[in-house]
């Protein structure tokens, strides 16, 4: 039982005692020392046990009032306070998802960009050493590279620089959010994805998983805009088709790792999430403001 009711009922049953005591008290005394004392009237005893009895129910009353107001501002204080951490909990997760948001903007532009360039040239990272002998498609490999390097390319490492910093900080920050203030989210059970702490800290754990093998969009544009580089010093178109064929990132060549990534299926994931949150966000203002 909380402490506070163990008082209150201590205290209600201190005041019962004493309400039994005082007239038990009475009657001791105007049997025993006082008995030499006139006992006075039927109706000055009448009145007595009246003022008595209204005194108490007067002031039980009023500990009764006073509890209930006492129990109501508590209430009040914690539905403040709990509407205030609610609030801040969606406030922080709204900027959370922007900041996501944010780097897939930036992140689909190099993608869409790689993957116009693989159509145009029918670069096939499965079948790249056929272009080894094949001088009507030897080119190819060359004109998609410079097709991927052809924007700013020193804007862009800017851009993407900033942007894996960006996932460093976005990264660090949902772990504080699921430390800090994800149980006081305003759960949604018509979001499945937003219905409790379990599912929505699986959500953030798969966003930032997905963000994470998304950012190889950038580690393939900037390889791939140093392969032209490499050209640029050489001019050897052979050396080119070598080097989009090699596998320094990994057990596949730099095409085959671009192909195998899960972009737009993550990209969609993440804007679902987001659509969904901000109708919570939106349902949650409108309740608020009523």
């Amino acid at each position: 039982m909380h402490k506070e009711n163990w008082k209150f009922y201590l205290a209600l049953i201190g005041f019962g005692l004493a309400v039994v005591a005082i007239p038990v008290a009475i009657l001791y005394l105007m049997d025993g020392m006082l008995s030499n004392v006139s006992n006075g009237t039927d109706d000055g005893w009448l009145g007595f046990w009246g003022g008595y009895l209204g005194a108490i129910i007067t002031i039980l009353g009023v500990f009764i009032q006073i509890r209930l107001e006492r129990k109501a501002d508590n209430e009040r204080i914690k539905a403040e306070r709990v509407a205030d951490l609610q609030k801040k909990s969606l406030e922080s997760l709204l900027l959370i998802m922007n900041g996501i948001n944010d780097s897939y903007q930036i992140l689909n532009e190099y993608y869409k960009n790689i993957q116009q360039s693989e159509e145009k040239y029918s670069i096939d990272g499965n079948n790249l050493s056929k272009m080894y002998n094949d001088a009507s498609i030897e080119g190819n490999a060359k004109d998609f590279a410079l097709d991927v390097a052809n924007i700013n390319y020193k804007k862009n490492a800017e851009e993407i620089s900033e942007s894996s910093a960006k996932y460093d900080s976005i990264r660090s920050t949902i772990t504080e959010y699921k430390i800090n203030q994800l149980a006081f989210f305003p759960f949604s059970v018509s979001q499945k994805d937003f219905a409790n702490v379990t599912k929505l800290s699986s959500v953030l754990d798969n966003l930032i998983d997905n963000l994470q093998k998304d950012f190889w969009v950038s580690t393939v544009y900037i390889t791939i805009v140093g392969y032209y580089e490499t050209y640029s010093t050489d001019y050897s178109k052979s050396n080119v088709i070598a080097n989009l064929d090699s596998r320094m990132l990994g057990p596949q060549n730099i095409v085959q790792t671009f192909d195998s990534l899960k972009f737009n299926e993550n990209m969609l994931y993440f804007t679902k999430m987001l659509e969904s949150l901000k109708e919570i966000s939106s349902v949650y203002v409108s309740k608020i403001s009523i």
